[in-house]
Order: C-alpha cells, then structure tokens, then sequence
C-alpha cells in the first residue's frame, strides 16, 4: 500500500514533472517532524557573503546549472543562510498573450506625431499627382476624336462651317472632305469650274464625290451679276481680274445701294467688266460636266434638271500643242484653255450632248438615280440608251425633256417601267410603218 503524503512539493512535482537539482543551497534546513519546506531561492547576499565579494546591485538570479560553481571550499560561515519563500502557483508556466508587440522606434516618443506626419506626406503626395495627372489629362479635342465620331459630326455641319473646318487644320481638312465632297453644292458656275479643276487633277478628292447637284444653279438670282466660270477661265490675265475696291466707278444710273452693299459684303469674285455680258448667265460648259463625270467614278446621283449648256469643243491634242490635256481624264476642251483668239479648224472638234455627255453619263458604273428634266438634248434614242446599258440605275426623270410636249416616255419612274414604255413606242411605230409599206 502507497503511503500518503500531505507535502504540497512533492505535489506539485510530481503534477509538473520538475526535478530539482540536489545542490546544498536548494535543500531545505532540517526539520524534527523530517517534512521538507518549499524553499527554492537563496538569498544572493549570503552566497556573496560566503563567497567574499562585493554585492553587486540588482544582480539576476543565477542559473541552477552554475549553483555550484557560486559555492566556495572554504569554511562555513556561522549564520545560516536566508531562504525566502515562495508560494507553488509560481511553479506554473505563465500564459504569455500571442499578440505581438509593436516595436517603436527611440526617436519616436510621439508616436501621434510621427502618424500625422506620415499622413500629411501622403496627401501631399496625392495631392500632386493629382495636379499632375489634371495637367497632363488631355480633353477630348475635335482633332483628337476618331474618324467614325467625326463623321457623325459632319454629316450635321453645313457647307459653310465644312469648309471653315477644312481650313483649320491638315487632319481637319482630310476628315471634312469626305463629308464636303461627297454631296457639293454650288453658288456659281464660277465655284462649280473651281470644282472641275479640283476633282479633274486630284482623283483622291474626285472619288469621294457621291451626288453631284447642278439644278440649283438655275435658282441663283439673275439679276445678281457674280464671275462665273469665264472668269475662272481667265483666272491668270490680270485683264479679267476685277478687284472691289472698283465698286463705286462702277455705279449705274438705276442700280440700288443695297445690291452694292451685298456685293461689297459678300466674297464671291466680281464679274470682269470685258466679260459683262454673261455675269447674269448661269450656263455651264459641256466640256465642264464631261470632266466631272469622267473623274468621279463612285458617283451615284446627278441631277442635271433645267441646265443650260454652253457649247464646247474638244481639243485635239499634238506634240506641238502648248496646252496639254487633264492627267485624270485625258481630255481638253476650249474652256479649259484661257484663249481668246480664234482656233483654227483642225484644232478642235464640237461636242454635242446627245452624243458625249450621254456617254459620260453610261460610264457612271454606280449610278443609282438620274435626274434630266427639262434636258432638250435628250431625245429618245438617248433615253433609250441610258435605261438599257445602266444596269444599276434604279429611278430616272425625264421629265420635259425632247422637242416635242406630251411624249410617253418623258416622264419620272422606274428605269424597267420607262424602258417598257419605250419599247412598247418602238414597237407602234414599227407595225405603223410596216402597216404603211404593206398594199
């Protein structure tokens, strides 16, 4: 049978697993009931005591594996050690807490300071990238927007602001065109001869062209004198060129100041005073719609109604000839070439409507829609000729046109509807014919 024991040591030895070392300075004094006491420490004093050295203030604790190397051979000292008490909960491992300490600096005896001084740097900081990223931040510009916004933009401008756009800038100019050129229209004919210079020697600029208007210049008002394309003709003689500060020596009797003052105004180039005879003609030059349509391949709507053509001639070129034919087109006509003075026979050939413009107009591979009223030179072979080899136009107007009124086929519709018209005409007047050689 075990013995019992009461002494709370041995208890607390065991319940730990703690050996003690046997040196002489960790044993209990003796006692007569033979029970051991909980005396673990000795007094540092008394160890320096017997030793014979000095105390040295707040000295640790020594290791228990250097207790005896602290004892000395010599002879005891007569009074007993002092041994100080300590309870048995100190046996147990303290619980150290698992959160870390902040280590702080030995500068840093204000910590809040140095918090805000770090803040402070990073809103200066963030302030000045700010600041930098506002002034290098670039706003959207109307130079800097892609072509397909641009051209949204364009399509709701007038001709007007295209054209001031077109003057601002290389890029600006470049993106206006395709809208500007693509449907032109035309205050003069002196404008629409600047146009046929234009797209007849940059071709980039002639295959932008999609509709081609002329009927407006028939609305212009008369009796509003403006150079028209024989002063364009004649642009490089200083004997054509007439300047606005002439107005006032030009005054009639009977002319309003108001009509004076809208010249004035206005930027439009003055008729020549050796050329006032056609300043209130709006007539355009056939050899001028020939060069058009020649160099404007893509064009897809022409609206020819009630123009009157000029006439023209075709030069022929030789290798002596001073005058050299367009590069685009490789046509020359008399109102291209600033010459006064009477051609000679064999220089130049007329052009006839009928026959030139209306093989001009069946070059126009992607005309869709053509417009001819009141076209006097378009008889019904012509007619005929248009709806039969222009496979993708889709309306026609023909409209007043011939020499005579109330014919069948001078009406607007659908190409397939006049051409039946027509064949159905052709096919009348054979079986009249036929009927009238038969006996």
């Amino acid at each position: 049978m075990a013995r019992r024991t009461d002494n709370p040591l041995a208890l607390s030895q065991r319940s730990n697993n703690l050996q003690f070392s046997c040196s002489p300075y960790f044993q209990s004094p003796p006692s007569h009931h033979h029970t051991r006491s909980i005396y673990l420490y000795t007094d540092p004093r008394s160890l320096c005591a017997e030793a014979g050295r000095p105390v040295k203030k707040h000295q640790p604790n020594p290791p228990i594996s250097d207790a005896h190397s602290l004892a000395s051979p010599g002879p005891a000292v007569s009074t007993a050690p002092q041994y100080t008490q300590r309870p048995v909960s100190s046996l147990i491992t303290p619980v150290l807490s698992s959160k870390p300490v902040k280590r702080t600096s030995k500068k840093s005896s204000h910590p809040h300071r140095l918090s805000s001084s770090a803040s402070s740097i990073r809103s200066a900081a963030s302030s000045n990238l700010s600041r930098k990223r506002k002034y290098y931040y670039e706003h959207p510009k109307l130079s800097t927007l892609p072509s397909e916004i641009l051209d949204e933009i364009f399509q709701r401008l007038d001709q007007d602001t295209l054209l001031a756009l077109a003057k601002a800038s290389r890029r600006m100019f470049d993106e206006a065109a395709h809208t500007l050129y693509a449907s032109p229209s035309f205050a003069s004919t002196y404008r629409l001869a600047q146009f046929v210079s234009v797209v007849s020697q940059n071709c980039s600029l002639a295959r932008m062209v999609r509709t081609l208007d002329l009927s407006n210049l028939s609305c212009v008002d008369p009796d509003v004198p403006l150079a028209g394309w024989r002063e364009w003709k004649f642009r490089s003689s200083r004997l054509y060129t007439t300047h606005r500060d002439d107005l006032q020596d030009r005054k009639k009797s009977g002319q309003r100041e108001n009509r004076l003052a809208t010249l004035k105004s206005s930027t439009h180039p003055l008729p020549s005073p050796l050329l006032n005879k056609y300043s209130t003609s709006r007539d355009v030059p056939v050899g001028g719609i020939v060069h058009i349509l020649r160099a404007c391949p893509h064009l897809r709507e022409l609206n020819l109604s009630n123009v009157p053509l000029a006439p023209d001639y075709s030069v022929r070129w030789t290798i002596t000839s001073t005058y050299r034919p367009v590069a685009s087109t490789g046509l020359l006509f008399v109102s291209d070439v600033p010459k006064s003075f009477t051609w000679k026979e064999g220089d130049t050939r007329p052009l006839h409507a009928s026959v030139d413009l209306a093989e001009a107009i069946l070059s126009l591979k992607c005309l869709k829609r053509l417009k001819i009223k009141g076209g006097l030179w378009v008889t019904r072979d012509v007619a005929r000729r248009i709806v039969e080899r222009s496979e993708k136009l889709e309306k026609v107007d023909f409209r007043e046109c011939g020499m005579y009124k109330d014919i069948c086929w001078a009406v607007e519709g659908q190409r397939d509807k006049i051409k039946e018209v027509i064949e159905k005409e052709l096919q009348a007047e054979l079986r009249k014919r036929q009927s009238a050689a038969s006996p």
